[in-house]
């Protein structure tokens, strides 16, 4: 399956609420169909950087979805957080929500 990453700009999540929240927003969609994954993720997963001062990336990110496509979504969350556990030590906090669409 392909990928699509959705970019529009906006404050994060709890940063302000209310009408200056919804004023910074900018609106995407995608249809979504059964069988879909849905990752949505902080800077920090993609930005995670090892010893060498290399960043996670998001094509690793991708790399490890693609290898646990017919997995539960819980069970590719533990795969991404185990390998940026492994990729070194954290100075930002990762957050990541991954949903699959089902029937």
């Amino acid at each position: 399956g392909g990928v699509r990453k959705l970019d529009k700009g906006g404050l994060g999540l709890g940063m302000c609420t209310g009408a200056m929240f919804d004023r910074t927003q900018e609106k995407e969609t995608e249809p979504l169909r059964a069988g879909d994954l849905l990752l949505l993720y902080t800077d920090g997963l993609v930005e995670a950087k090892n010893a060498e001062g290399d960043e996670f990336g998001l094509d690793r990110a991708v790399t490890i979805l693609h290898a646990g496509l017919g997995s539960p979504a819980a069970f590719l969350l533990s795969d991404l957080s185990s390998a940026v556990d492994r990729f070194g030590p954290q100075e930002d906090d990762v957050t990541a929500v991954c949903i699959r669409f089902l029937e």
